[in-house]
């Protein structure tokens, strides 16, 4: 059986009454199930790009760094803390990202004994029983912090994870721009409609407190608010923040499952099995990481002005506001193809 699914260039948001102006939208959401944040912007868990500068930066202005976890578990345990003793009381976390292997749960236990509010399991399938083991440890070491687990992108991916207890879902498998994923192993979903699937499947079964945090694919402040109103209740992305001054390399961008980061990430084992999903490119300087995310908040206020909404939770899956499919000469004339 086959189904349709879309890409963001592949949907248009058709305008509804405007009910409100692009100053009076509210941006705050929630990360996680416990944790909420003024921005529904957060930084990606590539090493590259989220360090303590990029993390700092997004905390301090309302959105979250998911922190890489391509160190050593020292080095990473000193970045957490120095993170936590810079925070202004009104700041949002940081949080710090780990796998799955019998090796990553003293970096988990690690983490946790630092006090962290949220933590991320990450792996490129997260449906997996390796995901519930690590679940089950880091519920055994801490009650009150929020799991953040991916990536997954579908209904039934999500609902594993929901009945696992995660408190937020990463939803994207292949969609970013130094991902090769889809085109390695054949799998993926275009990003649009795997997150609303994974949205629609978690509504359905009574999951609707748990956010969706899309991952990748985003170009533009236009694609947040394509992937808001999908779903998501915040959006994870890379790409904008590459070549930042605060990016962790400002002159390079990788994916984790390149051959350049796969050689720090898996150097306790043998990576000549494994395939390479990702790539790693040279970037330009992108300027500040602040002026990034204040013109991605000015777009994602005019598309909820667009939408006639107020607060994020408005636009999550508004029924006043319809979506059309483009064609190739529609994505031509909206200028996004590039």
């Amino acid at each position: 059986m086959f189904m349709q699914a879309y890409t963001y260039d592949d949907i248009l948001l058709v305008p509804n009454k405007s009910l409100h102006s692009r100053s009076t939208a509210k941006l705050e959401t929630k990360l996680s199930r416990n944790i909420h944040i003024d921005l529904p912007i957060t930084s990606a868990n590539m090493d590259t790009i989220t360090g303590y500068e990029l993390a700092r930066t997004m905390s301090r202005l309302g959105g979250v760094g998911f922190l890489h976890r391509n160190m050593k578990i020292e080095e990473n345990c000193y970045t957490v803390q120095k993170c936590l003793d810079t925070w202004k009381p009104y700041w949002s976390p940081v949080i710090p990202t780990v796998g799955v292997s019998t090796s990553e749960r003293e970096r988990a236990e690690s983490l946790l004994s630092l006090g962290i509010q949220g933590i991320c399991i990450d792996i490129a399938n997260a449906y997996s029983d390796r995901v519930t083991s690590m679940i089950n440890f880091i519920r055994s070491k801490s009650k009150d912090v929020d799991i953040i687990a991916g990536n997954v992108a579908s209904g039934p991916a999500a609902l594993f994870l929901a009945q696992r207890g995660v408190d937020a879902i990463k939803v994207g498998i292949g969609p970013g721009s130094v991902c090769t994923t889809r085109r390695m192993t054949g799998f993926g979903v275009p990003q649009f409609t795997a997150i609303s699937m994974v949205k629609r499947t978690l509504l359905d079964h009574r999951y609707n407190q748990i956010p969706v945090i899309a991952d990748g694919g985003i170009k533009s402040s236009g694609d947040i608010v394509k992937a808001l109103w999908a779903g998501a209740s915040s959006i994870m992305t890379g790409k904008l923040f590459a070549g930042c001054l605060e990016a962790n390399n400002p002159n390079a961008y990788r994916g984790m499952a390149s051959n350049d980061a796969r050689q720090v990430l898996l150097s306790d084992g043998d990576v000549s099995t494994v395939a390479e999903e990702g790539i790693a490119i040279e970037v330009q300087d992108a300027g500040s990481a602040e002026d990034v995310i204040r013109e991605l908040c000015n777009g994602i206020r005019s598309g909820m002005s667009y939408a006639g909404c107020e607060y994020i939770s408005e636009l999550n899956m508004c029924q006043d506001v319809r979506a059309v499919v483009q064609t190739q000469n529609g994505i031509i004339e909206s200028g996004t193809r590039k």
